[in-house]
């Protein structure tokens, strides 16, 4: 986390996730230094979301925790993780434990849909 900070300098890092783990994830990067409380006077230097509440809004670094999570979590699935992909205005990273999504494995294996 420190390294992406450094590397967008005063720009904003969203990281996005599933709701299941926005409160952890959260409150561990608040003890870490990295997310500041929940307090309307001071910008957090990183943004911890759901994709819900992510959209609408842009971040000059996006961090997409558990891709295969969010898709599987929502019912718009897929939608949703296009989501969290596209709120990146500069950097985007994706960090996953599981396999990873074949349309974001770079293998070729996704298809393109219809139109």
């Amino acid at each position: 986390m420190e390294d992406e900070r450094a590397r967008l300098g005063d720009g904003t890092l969203g990281v996005l996730c599933p709701a299941a783990v926005e409160g952890e994830l959260s409150a561990e990067l608040a003890r870490a230094g990295e997310a500041a409380p929940d307090d309307p006077v001071r910008t957090p230097r990183v943004s911890v979301l759901t994709v819900e509440r992510a959209k609408g809004l842009e971040f000059d670094g996006v961090i997409v925790v558990a891709p295969d999570e969010i898709v599987a979590e929502s019912v718009r699935g897929a939608n949703d993780l296009y989501v969290a992909l596209t709120r990146a205005t500069r950097r985007l990273g994706v960090l996953h434990t599981g396999e990873p999504l074949p349309a974001l494995s770079g293998d070729g294996s996704a298809q393109p849909g219809p139109g």
